[in-house]
């Protein structure tokens, strides 16, 4: 079990092309395709919380590369703001991202945390978008601990 904030959540382990990830229990699990898992969480307002990740070829490009050209997509959004951009790497490459923009359809703030990594020949976008709310800093530190249970299966 996981403990976030005090509050105690049973995990299950997934498992999908090379990679395993623990996630709440409780939130449902979806194949959008062969590159695409998402994991729907909560109804926060008129949204769902998710949980993404996504597999993009590499093709000669990097994760630095799909960072960039997801950031310069973002940057369109109305009242787009960098929060945080760190480099995580230890044992993987990685960069993490933190951002919120304005959604116009639900009439709320957008708070989105992303890693980008790479692994052989694929890269790896994990994505979480949470909708402004109360438990937002709950919901933050949730999305953290199933990023930070992300792992590369050995082959």
């Amino acid at each position: 079990m996981t403990t976030i904030e005090n509050t105690e959540l049973k995990v299950i382990q997934y498992k999908r092309s090379g990679y395993t990830v623990s996630v709440p229990e409780n939130w449902k699990v979806e194949l959008i395709d062969e590159q695409r898992t998402a994991f729907i969480g909560p109804k926060v307002g008129k949204l769902q919380m998710g949980f993404y990740i996504t597999l993009v070829p590499k093709e000669g490009k990097t994760y630095l590369d799909a960072a960039q050209r997801i950031k310069a997509k973002q940057e369109l959004e109305p009242h787009y703001k960098l929060l945080e951009e760190n480099n995580i790497s230890n044992q993987s490459k990685a960069l993490m991202r933190r951002a919120c923009w304005y959604h116009e359809g639900t009439d709320m703030m957008l708070f989105v945390r992303e890693i980008f990594t790479e692994h052989q020949d694929q890269v790896y976008i994990l994505s979480c978008s949470i909708p402004n709310n109360d438990d937002l800093s709950f919901l933050d530190a949730a999305t953290v601990e199933m990023m930070g249970s992300f792992m590369f299966l050995k082959e």
